[in-house]
């Protein structure tokens, strides 16, 4: 049971003796606490600590002013020239022919 729940291997091959299968679940199970502590320690040095979520979040809204920014003069830019291009349109349309 021990060797299922830790899934190691396929059941093909087993250890015979009774201290062998000692050894086999001894194992399993320091490699299952092993792994818990490997993965514990990674998780908390990947995670942000509250400052750094601060910065991290204060460098994401000065992106996001940026982009709005860009976008918003894009937006009076385009405007403009819609506006330019229909001026121009009406004053050709309104000029005498000679």
């Amino acid at each position: 049971i021990i060797i299922t729940m830790t899934t190691v291997g396929y059941g093909d091959m087993y250890p015979q003796t009774p201290m062998g299968r000692y050894v086999a679940i001894f194992a399993a199970l320091l490699a299952v606490v092993l792994v818990a502590l490997a993965v514990g320690a990674v998780t908390d040095r990947l995670t942000l600590s509250r400052d750094e979520s601060k910065v991290l979040e204060f460098l994401d809204n000065i992106k996001g002013k940026q982009e709005r920014k860009a976008t918003a003069g894009k937006m009076l830019q385009n405007g403009w020239r819609a506006y330019l291009e229909v001026h121009r349109h009406l004053k050709e349309k309104n000029r005498p022919e000679e």
